[in-house]
C-alpha cells in the first residue's frame, strides 16, 4: 500500500513499481519465513509469547541483545508510522481535492506546504490509540482495515479489467482479472478469522462511512467535478 501511495515520487512509475512490489513481497516472505524458523527451533512451543523475536533474542545473547532488538524494533515501528501517517495525510487530502471530504482538511501550512491539520489528527488518533490497552485488538482492527481496503481495491480492478480504465494505468495488471480475483477471496476468508468483537467494530465503522458519504460526499464530488 505504502509502495502504491509513493507512486508520485518515482521517476518510472511504470517500471519502479512493479518491480519494488514484487520485491517486497519476495524478500518479505523470504525474510519471514526465516524468522519464523529459527524462532520455533530456539523457542519451541513457547514461541506463541507476546515477544518472540526479542525472547530469541535473550535466548541468544542475553539481556542486552533482547533490549537492543526492542529497541531496534521501536524505531523501526517510529519510521514505519511516520511513512503511513504522511500516506493517509495524502489520501486524505486527494479525497478532499475530489469532494470526498471537507475542502479544508487539505489545507497546507503556508511555510512547509504539508497538510498539518491532517497529520495532526492523525497524530492524535494514534496518540490516544496507544492509550487502549489492548494491542492484539488494536491489532486485528488494523488487519481488518486492510482486508476492507484490499477488497475495495480489487474488486473495481476486476470490474474495469475490459474498459477504458484498464488502458489508463500506467503499467498492466498480469493474470487479470485472476489475481485481483484471488485477492479477494483470499482477503475476504482471513476476514472471517478475525473476532466477532472486530467484526462489529468494522460494521460500524463502514456505516457511518456509508452515511458520511450520502449525506455529504455524493454532493461534495458533484461540487467538485461541475462548481456548483
Amino acid at each position: 500500500m505504502l509502495i502504491l501511495t509513493a507512486g508520485e515520487e518515482m521517476r518510472h512509475v511504470e517500471k519502479d513499481a512493479p518491480r519494488a512490489l514484487i520485491a517486497s513481497l519476495v524478500l518479505g516472505s523470504i525474510f519471514g519465513a526465516f524468522v519464523t524458523a529459527a524462532v520455533l527451533r530456539v523457542l519451541g512451543p513457547s514461541a506463541t509469547q507476546s515477544l518472540p523475536l526479542a525472547d530469541l533474542a535473550a535466548r541468544l545473547g542475553g539481556a542486552i541483545a533482547r533490549a537492543w532488538l526492542l529497541a531496534i524494533g521501536m524505531v523501526i515501528l517510529a519510521a514505519t508510522l511516520n511513512r503511513t501517517l504522511l500516506t493517509l495525510a495524502r489520501v486524505a487530502a486527494e479525497m478532499s481535492r475530489e469532494g470526498y471530504l471537507p475542502r479544508s482538511w487539505r489545507v497546507t501550512h503556508p511555510q512547509f506546504h504539508t497538510p498539518y491539520l491532517l497529520l495532526t489528527a492523525g497524530g492524535i488518533l494514534v496518540a490516544l490509540a496507544s492509550f487502549y490497552g489492548d494491542p492484539i485488538l488494536l491489532t486485528a482492527i488494523a488487519a481488518l482495515s486492510f482486508l476492507i481496503v484490499a477488497v475495495l481495491i480489487n474488486i473495481p480492478t476486476i470490474l474495469s479489467h475490459a474498459d477504458r480504465l484498464s488502458r489508463q494505468r500506467p503499467f498492466p495488471l498480469p493474470f487479470s482479472p485472476l489475481v485481483p480475483g484471488l485477492a479477494v477471496a483470499i482477503n475476504l476468508f482471513l476476514v472471517t478469522a478475525l473476532p466477532v468483537q472486530v467484526l462489529l467494530i468494522g460494521a460500524a465503522w463502514l456505516l457511518v462511512g456509508g452515511l458520511f458519504y450520502i449525506l455529504y460526499s455524493r454532493r461534495g464530488v458533484v461540487t467538485a467535478r461541475t462548481g456548483v
